[in-house]
């Protein structure tokens, strides 16, 4: 499998490079609310960066490496630690990525989900899951839909009566 090309690999290593910049501008300005569901989510993401794009990476610039140590997320991680065990998950696999020769490219591992990719293949992989991961701390990040007044009135399928006739 051929190289991609630079455009592409630009794209998706820009995604890349801002996530965490993003992730930790999020953490900033959330500082109220029931934040589990995102600490889990950033969990999810630090757990995916490590072990599985760290491991590939590694299967492929170190073939016979020892594995990584296994991602561990103590029970309680804040949002803070979340994103930034994810930021130097990713950090570390953007420096092993730069470092991949370039006749390493076409040379393909498997994930630990089953799939097989090339390295050309693997930065627009992890962009791909970056967005999808966005998408959803985007949803459990937005505010609460606001509720006025008439929200809580029963409503009554039935027409309404014309007051006056």
């Amino acid at each position: 499998m051929a190289r991609p090309k630079r455009r592409e690999l630009e794209e998706a290593l820009l995604t890349l490079e801002t996530t965490p910049l993003l992730l930790q501008k999020l953490a900033a300005s959330r500082t109220a609310g029931n934040l589990r569901p995102l600490v889990l989510e950033l969990s999810r993401m630090a757990g995916r960066e490590s072990e599985l794009w760290g491991r590939f990476i590694e299967q492929v610039v170190r073939p016979g490496a020892t594995p990584a140590l296994p991602f561990e997320d103590p029970a309680g991680a804040d949002l803070f630690v979340a994103v930034n065990r994810f930021a130097a998950a990713r950090r570390r696999n953007l420096r092993r990525l730069r470092r991949v020769p370039g006749a390493a490219w076409s040379q393909t591992a498997r994930l630990q989900d089953g799939r097989t990719l090339s390295v050309s293949e693997l930065p627009a992989a992890m962009a791909e899951a970056d967005r999808k991961s966005l998408a959803e701390i985007s949803r459990l990040a937005a505010p609460a839909p606001r509720r006025d007044s008439r929200d809580q009135i029963p409503f009554n399928n039935a027409s309404p009566e014309p007051a006056l006739r």
